[in-house]
């Protein structure tokens, strides 16, 4: 009996990971030249020289569902160590939402202070209608969420230490606290179902090569002209 109670368990669970991972893969992050993924999942900051340049972006599996939304945070491997110390060096972090969005709620990469108890969450939303999914973005590319600009203006002498990660990781706390993962969000409304997703790493100033992730770079490699 417990034996058939475990395998159903194990079925169900197969089913559910079956069921997201159809929807949704991963929000990851890629480099970005000219405003363009080039599908880098690293990059170097040059202090003085122009920024580095980042884009959040949700990667779907093609026939899958598209999303109205994601919630997510970025941190590095040492959560108390960026982007605080860097902002404290005079370097800047520039946080842009996609302009398709119609709202953006929080911020991936700073933290709300929130008088003492730090929120680290961002919330994406793209209109959706229901009635026809207008606004509803599709799967057939990569969908961008946020842009993000790390450069710096003022201390030539403070680099960011080699092979900084940063890591897409879960909301804290989550907007739901049964969903502690990066996660987005279908376009079933008035539910808008939401998915946990696997998350990206970006390394700064990598000290080996090469630095292109071979799933994100066989992603990205038909979506050049794509992009969203």
């Amino acid at each position: 009996m417990a034996f058939r109670q475990c395998a159903r368990m194990v079925a169900a669970a197969v089913l559910v990971a079956a069921a997201t991972g159809a929807r949704a893969a991963r929000i990851d992050l890629v480099r970005l030249t000219a405003g363009r993924p080039d599908s880098h999942t690293c990059g170097t900051a040059v202090p003085l020289g122009p920024p580095l340049a980042i884009g959040a972006y949700a990667v779907l599996d093609a026939g899958g569902d598209g999303i109205s939304g994601a919630e997510f945070f970025i941190r590095t491997q040492d959560p108390a160590a960026y982007p605080m110390d860097l902002q404290g060096l005079g370097w800047t972090i520039s946080v842009q939402p996609n302009p398709a969005a119609t709202a953006a709620i929080g911020n991936p990469i700073v933290a709300d202070p929130h008088g003492g108890f730090p929120i680290r969450r961002a919330n994406i939303v793209f209109a959706v209608d229901p009635s026809n999914l207008e606004g509803c973005q599709p799967p057939e590319a990569p969908v961008l969420l946020y842009r993000l600009g790390i450069f710096n203006r003022s201390h030539p002498d403070a680099p960011i230490p080699p092979n900084t990660e940063l890591l897409v990781v879960a909301a804290d706390p989550p907007g739901n606290p049964q969903f502690r993962c990066p996660l987005v969000n279908l376009c079933d409304g008035p539910t808008f179902t939401k998915v946990c997703v696997g998350g990206g790493v970006f390394v700064i100033n990598p000290t080996v090569a090469p630095c292109i992730d071979a799933v994100t770079a066989k992603t990205w490699g038909g979506v050049k002209s794509l992009y969203r």
